[in-house]
């Protein structure tokens, strides 16, 4: 394998990892979407190209979107410097089945918004992110060097999009926030295992749907399979947990064009990275009130067609939380 070529004292617009993010403030927010939809983007994005016997599908009919300002994050040379980041993604909780078996629950990002170049170019070419470039995530100044990170500063996704075909490539509003009014501080939970369960349950909304897709791999009738499914999956999740750190595996698919034959991948592969996050660093809570959702369908964007969504449409969150904390994001796996 050939070294990676740089430009002299190492400097790249992608940069190795393990990187480690620090002052991270983000919003989370669970809603709840079309289970249908969300198993059909798994098997366009993920079961194509999973080796043989691997099997992804939803864990639920909800999918997690996630505002964060990122302090500053560090590549794994310090000498390239560091930069403040701003990502706001859209996860679909899956669960990994190896032949009949239930084994890992991670999190798959079919839209991932970032606004700075290092970021998209880092994500999309070692780890297979599907970043892209936004152009507004907030009313304030987010560049002014006194802004605080504050994931609850983030309201929208702007990005750039194409609304119609063969229409021309122009920045537009996607993603809505709508706040409750006079938004409440978060309330703590007790523990990390009781915001973990908090969380397990917002997302294991649809076991039905779940066991019906897992009942061809379960081989027994799907009437059976959320009294079986349910205790394994909450064991898988609780094992993300332990007395230091909580991990969170995120799951891409990483390809590159072919340069000769451009429908073509010459890279295809599916990669998995755990996302470490120290216990010590981690604080925040349930955020009270109602909260929702609006995604803005465009022809580049089909929202509605790989999220489940509605276009146009509030959709109420089920779980809304703030947090603090810091992150490493470790070197990855090939599946």
């Amino acid at each position: 394998m050939a070294n990676y070529i740089t430009r002299p004292g190492g400097q790249d617009t992608t940069y190795a990892g393990p990187s480690t993010a620090t002052g991270v403030d983000l919003c989370m927010y669970v809603f709840p979407t079309a289970y249908a939809d969300l198993a059909a983007t798994l098997d366009r994005y993920l079961n194509a190209v999973a080796p043989a016997g691997v099997t992804f599908v939803p864990l639920g009919g909800t999918v997690i979107a996630c505002f964060a300002a990122l302090g500053k994050v560090v590549a794994n040379d310090t000498n390239l410097g560091w930069m403040r980041e701003i990502d706001v993604a859209f996860f679909i909780p899956t669960v990994r089945f190896d032949g009949i078996l239930p084994t890992r629950i991670a999190f798959f990002a079919p839209y991932l918004f970032v606004d700075i170049p290092q970021a998209a170019a880092t994500g999309r070419e070692i780890h297979g992110y599907r970043k892209e470039m936004g152009t507004s995530f907030s009313a304030k100044d987010v560049y002014d060097p006194l802004w605080v990170p504050n994931g609850a500063d983030l309201t929208h996704v702007e990005a750039w999009a194409v609304s119609a075909p063969a229409a021309q490539l122009q920045p537009m509003k996607l993603v809505d926030l709508v706040l409750p009014p006079g938004a409440a501080a978060p309330v703590s939970w007790p523990t990390p295992g009781a915001a973990l369960l908090s969380v397990i349950g917002a997302v294991m909304n649809d076991l039905p749907s779940l066991s019906q897709a897992a009942s061809g791999l379960l081989g027994n009738d799907p009437s059976l399979a959320p009294a079986l499914l349910a205790p394994v999956l909450t064991a898988i999740f609780q094992q993300m947990l332990t007395a230091k750190s909580l991990t969170l595996p995120m799951l891409f698919l990483r390809q590159f064009r072919d340069p000769v034959h451009n429908k073509k991948a010459e890279v295809q592969e599916l990669v998995m990275a755990e996302t470490s996050v120290p216990l010590n660093q981690l604080s925040g809570g349930q955020l009270p009130g109602a909260y929702s959702i609006i995604f803005n369908d465009q022809t580049s964007h089909p929202f509605s067609q790989e999220l489940g969504t509605t276009s146009g449409v509030a959709t109420p969150a089920t779980l809304a939380v703030r947090a603090n904390c810091g992150f490493t994001l470790q070197e990855a796996t090939v599946l």
